[in-house]
C-alpha cells in the first residue's frame, strides 16, 4: 500500500490587502472636463499591502483641477490649479480606500481626473 505524500510546507494565507488592482480612470460629467492622469502602482505598507498614486496634471488656463473617485462628486483632492496627487490603499477587506477633502474614508472603485470647464 502505498503512503501518501504529505508537503511540510505551511500554508501560507493570502491577505486581502494584497489582492487590489488599479482602479480605471475614467471620464466625467459636464460641466467638467475629462483631465489628464495617471494611475500607478505605489509601494507597498504594513504587511505589503498594495498601494496605487493617482496623478492628475495641471491644467491649461489655470483651469482648477481635482481628483474624484466612482464617477460622482467625491473629492479626493481640493479643486485648485496645478497637478494633484492622491494615495489609495488596499484595506483588510481587499477594498481599494482613499480619503475625501474633508479627511473621511472612502471605498473606490474608479478615479477621475477633473478640469473646470472654462
Amino acid at each position: 500500500m502505498a503512503t501518501p505524500t504529505q508537503d511540510a510546507a505551511p500554508e501560507v494565507p493570502i491577505l486581502a490587502c494584497t489582492t487590489c488592482v488599479a482602479p480605471p480612470l475614467t471620464g466625467v460629467d459636464p460641466p467638467f472636463v475629462k483631465g489628464a492622469g495617471t494611475v500607478t502602482e505605489g509601494d507597498p505598507v504594513g504587511p505589503g499591502c498594495k498601494t496605487f498614486i493617482v496623478n492628475c496634471d495641471a491644467a491649461s488656463m489655470m483651469r482648477a483641477v481635482v481628483i474624484g473617485a466612482n464617477m460622482q462628486n467625491i473629492q479626493l483632492s481640493e479643486p485648485t490649479a496645478g497637478a494633484k496627487m492622491a494615495t489609495l490603499v488596499c484595506n483588510a477587506d481587499g477594498e481599494l480606500e482613499g480619503r475625501t477633502v474633508d479627511g473621511d474614508p472612502v471605498i473606490i472603485t474608479s478615479v477621475y481626473c477633473s478640469n473646470v470647464a472654462p
